[in-house]
């Protein structure tokens, strides 16, 4: 015969509260970590990138002519019965800058002119040619100053277009031949700026002729791909922009920032499971920054694990890439 039959039910009661409030903190903490475990934000990478100028403007000096001349030097051109004339000139080296994607070229040289005249009748010389030159010896050659510029352009596609534009043709020493009694040296700065005019339609089509498909292909396998990083597991990419920033000579180099804006993912299965797009993201400007204000670079990864994530191991992965947990 039971003494306490009133305990019985007392018991299974603050059984049921117990396993009641136990289950109640569980669902809070569970609710708290994923309340704890926020989408990070994009990673912002901007890296700045120095070239060597000197290879470049050895480049440069090969692909600007050394020497202009009329067509058919050392003959001569006859644009009209009555006269005919031939220049030839040579430049010094290049002196180039460049200011926020904007290169400026310019160079000075030495030109020679020699030109005939004769009478014409009925579009037939009846009379023996008068000729008279510049800059051929015992003379020194004549002076002239020249510029160029070349403003470049980065396209969405990762091409480049270029527009290069005439600024100075100016002649230091003018050309004048007194047996004409003219002044010929205009004529001749419009034949060098009609070979320069062509050039410079050479020099952009070559610009725009750049192929970068290779590197390009390149850079999204390379982006989508997991990489092994040591004790960490692999490390993804996962870009989603691309930007470049402006071009600038700076004393003996050229200098550009790159970046990429990403959702890298660090994790312990070596399977990539997010599709790699056809083609990379659209090449974009990168934003002007605050003048002084220094670039930053930093990598916020979400490490996931094989039984779900670890706030622990995330917050120690990012420590120990840098970033701010």
């Amino acid at each position: 015969m039971m003494r306490y039959p009133w305990k019985f039910p007392a018991c299974i009661f603050l059984m049921i509260l117990f396993l009641s409030c136990t289950s109640t903190r569980k669902t809070r903490a569970s609710k708290e970590e994923e309340q704890g475990l926020p989408e990070l934000p994009l990673s912002e990478l901007d890296i700045p990138v120095r070239l060597a100028a000197a290879p470049l403007i050895a480049k440069a000096e090969h692909l600007v002519p050394a020497e202009f001349t009329s067509n058919a030097w050392p003959q001569f051109m006859q644009p009209s019965c009555d006269f005919r004339y031939k220049y030839r000139f040579v430049r010094t080296a290049l002196q180039v800058s460049c200011t926020n994607n904007l290169f400026n070229i310019r160079f000075s040289g030495n030109y020679q002119v020699s030109g005939s005249k004769c009478l014409c009748t009925a579009g037939i010389p009846v009379t023996p040619w008068i000729s008279g030159n510049c800059g051929f010896s015992p003379q020194p050659l004549r002076k002239v100053n020249m510029s160029i510029s070349t403003s470049l352009q980065f396209l969405p596609n990762y091409s480049i277009h270029s527009t290069t534009t005439i600024n100075q043709i100016q002649p230091v020493d003018k050309c004048s031949v007194s047996i004409f009694s003219s002044d010929i040296t205009q004529l001749v700065m419009d034949s060098i700026r009609s070979s320069l005019i062509a050039f410079t339609s050479t020099l952009d089509q070559s610009i725009a002729g750049l192929s970068f498909t290779k590197f390009i292909t390149q850079l999204k396998d390379s982006s989508y791909r997991k990489i092994a990083i040591g004790k960490y597991g692999y490390f993804l990419l996962n870009p989603t922009a691309f930007r470049v920033g402006q071009l600038n000579y700076i004393k003996d180099s050229f200098a550009i920032s790159l970046g990429v804006s990403c959702k890298p993912l660090l994790g312990s299965d070596p399977s990539n499971h997010i599709p790699v797009p056809a083609s990379l993201p659209a090449l974009l400007r990168t934003r002007p920054r605050i003048s002084g204000q220094q670039a930053e670079s930093g990598l916020r990864c979400g490490f996931v694990r094989r039984n779900g994530n670890s706030p622990g191991a995330r917050a120690r992965i990012s420590r120990s890439l840098g970033g701010d947990g």
